[in-house]
């Protein structure tokens, strides 16, 4: 990818905002009712209560400028950087579910290691290099530092979400203002009514299923494997797990995944490659109840050819 191609990436990333099987789903509290139904019978229960309305939660929350290549087994946290030595760096992990101290070795091709110091804020993709527990290594993906951000206080009387939110993808290269949206699937999914809780859940299928799927088709740009999209939602969640498979395993639901890879902030790019079959298992935490009147986690499939 071109500098001038990186640009206008992520000068269209500041325009929008974005992080039932690979996450155990949190068991609701004091639930006052609790409803379960089938992928065939959701309906989008947001329409109905005027939630795209509310003030969206992402304007708080920047995302990851970089593309994010779905390969390999990774993950993405926000950390302190502690020390650096020349290609390597010491950071101190501000996620309380990936807490520790790593050391990451960083390629020159990823980011110039001279911009960060002691006490750095950043953002961090990278995958296991060598060692194991307290002794394993790291390999830098992709490094963003974190810019503050003044706090905005919400507007407007809240309005309770009745289900998870859509994934909108966009094509930044097309001409054409087309998106594809992607509907929760399986979902366990809590939210205030009131003084009392209330949830829903909601059984859909494997990602591998072989049911008919509306897919997306990808743009070939000049014999390019990947395509870079957008990917926005009203509210972004705090953990994303992203499994990927190649089309050819679907009817197989033993099938090993090919890439697997998980974030712990909000991610704005996506790499995707025609032929593959995405999972997206968002988790929005109950911790945070108080302050967004919901809480709870949704899974999302994508096909593309």
């Amino acid at each position: 990818m071109t500098a001038k191609q990186k640009i206008i990436i992520a000068l269209l990333a500041s325009l929008i905002f974005t992080g039932c099987r690979a996450q155990e789903p949190p068991k609701p509290q004091d639930m006052e009712e609790k409803t379960e139904i089938t992928e065939d019978t959701v309906q989008d229960t947001e329409k109905e209560a005027g939630v795209h309305e509310e003030t969206k939660e992402n304007a708080d929350q920047p995302a990851l400028l970089e593309p994010l290549k779905l390969s390999g087994k990774a993950v993405g946290i926000e950390a302190h950087i502690k020390e650096v030595k020349e290609q390597e760096i010491l950071i101190s992990s501000d996620c309380d579910d990936f807490p520790g101290a790593f050391a990451v070795e960083v390629p020159e091709s990823v980011f110039d290691v001279s911009l960060l110091m002691g006490g750095t804020p950043v953002r961090i993709v990278m995958e296991e290099k060598e060692g194991t527990g307290e002794n394993t290594k790291y390999q830098a993906r992709g490094i963003e530092i974190v810019q503050e951000q003044e706090e905005t206080a919400a507007s407007g009387e809240e309005v309770p979400r009745l289900s998870p939110p859509s994934f909108v993808l966009g094509d930044p290269w097309s001409s054409i203002a087309a998106s594809f949206e992607i509907h929760p699937g399986n979902y366990n999914w809590n939210y205030k009514d009131g003084d009392e809780m209330a949830g829903v859940i909601a059984c859909g299928v494997h990602p591998l299923d072989d049911i008919e799927r509306e897919k997306l088709k990808l743009p070939r740009y000049n014999g390019m494997e990947a395509v870079i999209y957008m990917l926005s939602t009203d509210v972004s969640p705090d953990m994303l797990i992203i499994n990927v498979w190649d089309a050819e395993d679907i009817g197989n639901t033993q099938a090993e995944t090919g890439a697997e890879l998980t974030l712990y902030f909000p991610v704005s790019m996506l790499e995707l490659e025609i032929g593959k079959v995405y999972e997206f298992t968002a988790v929005w935490a109950q911790e945070k109840l108080e302050q967004r009147g919901f809480y709870g986690d949704a899974g999302y499939t994508l096909v593309t050819e």
